[in-house]
């Protein structure tokens, strides 16, 4: 049989879990509704400032300065594989042979 301490520990870890597994349900359930509802119309210039920094500094691409061809070239307007461009043909080479040591023994004995 359990010993009653035994029992009071099983459920002392049994509360802190759940509470933990409710927190973490909590706090998945906050970052979807912020990410539906999306950016908070007060923040929305900086977020918009900031973005074109980024932009600005290479690290997003610029889609308002390309033209509709390079816009094109950049993504494929359909997933088939006749839209993309061919790719180019790799030649491997054959690796270049070492000459064995003199005196090296390769029967492995």
């Amino acid at each position: 049989m359990e010993s009653p301490e035994h029992r009071t520990v099983g459920i002392v870890v049994a509360s802190i879990m759940l509470c933990f597994s409710c927190s973490c349900l909590l706090v998945c359930g906050i970052c979807i509704c912020m990410c539906v509802r999306g950016v908070p119309p007060k923040y929305v210039p900086r977020v918009e400032a900031y973005l074109k920094e980024l932009e600005a500094q290479g690290y997003l691409p610029n889609w308002d300065g390309m033209t509709e061809v390079e816009k094109q070239q950049q993504s494929p307007t359909s997933g088939e594989p006749e839209d993309l461009p061919p790719l180019e043909e790799i030649v491997l080479e054959p690796k270049p042979q070492v000459p064995a040591k003199p005196g090296a023994d390769d029967s492995g004995t």
